[in-house]
C-alpha cells in the first residue's frame, strides 16, 4: 500500500516536471503597447491572438486558441486602463471601490482575496477569485498599478474546469509584464 502511494507520487512529480518543461518550451512574441506616455510590455504565447480593443479602457486582450471546435470561450489575458487625472485616488482606494464593483456586477463571486506586492518594480495589488459570468464559473486574477495618474489592470480570465490546463501558463504571463 505504502509502495503505490510513493508511486503515485513519483508520476504527479514527474506528470508536472514534463507539463512545465513543454509549457515553458513554447515559443512566445513580445507585445508592446502604450497608454498615453507610458510603455509597456508582455510576452504571450506565440499561437495566441492578440487584439488591439478599441473599448474605452481597454489596451489589448491576447486570446488563447480553441481547445476544440465546441470551446465556446477562450481563456485571456487583458489590459484596461482607467484616467483618474484630477481624482486623488490611492492604490488602497482604487482596490476598495474595484472590490466593491466586483461584489456588484459579478455573480456568484468565492474566494475574493488579495494582497500589497511589488511587480515591474512598482507597488502593486493581486487579487483572485471566482464569479460567474454568462453562466460560466471563472477565475480572475488581476494585478493593479496606478502610474501618473493612470490605473492599470492586467486580468486573466480561465474557466473554472480548466484552471489545471492555463493557470502555469497565465500565471508565467503575468509575470512578463513591464513598464519601460
Amino acid at each position: 500500500m505504502e509502495y503505490l502511494v510513493i508511486m503515485r507520487i513519483i508520476v504527479g512529480v514527474l506528470f508536472c516536471f514534463i507539463f512545465c518543461h513543454l509549457m515553458s518550451a513554447q515559443s512566445s512574441k513580445t507585445y508592446t503597447g502604450s497608454f498615453g506616455p507610458q510603455v509597456f510590455m508582455i510576452e504571450v504565447p506565440e499561437q495566441w491572438e492578440i487584439n488591439n480593443v478599441a473599448n474605452v479602457g481597454t489596451v489589448f486582450i491576447a486570446l488563447t486558441p480553441a481547445d476544440n471546435k465546441d470551446d465556446a470561450f477562450s481563456e485571456n489575458i487583458n489590459l484596461v486602463t482607467q484616467d483618474l487625472t484630477g481624482k486623488n485616488v490611492d492604490l488602497q482606494y482604487y482596490i476598495e471601490y474595484s472590490e466593491a464593483q466586483i461584489e456588484k456586477y459579478i455573480t456568484d463571486v468565492e474566494a475574493l482575496q488579495g494582497k500589497y506586492i511589488e511587480i515591474a518594480g512598482l507597488p502593486s495589488y493581486e487579487l483572485e477569485y471566482f464569479g460567474r459570468q454568462g453562466g460560466m464559473m471563472l477565475k480572475f486574477k488581476q494585478h493593479f498599478w496606478i502610474v501618473n495618474e493612470i490605473a492599470y489592470i492586467l486580468t486573466t480570465t480561465i474557466e473554472k474546469d480548466k484552471l489545471n490546463i492555463y493557470e502555469p501558463t497565465m500565471s508565467t504571463i503575468m509575470n512578463t509584464f513591464r513598464f519601460k
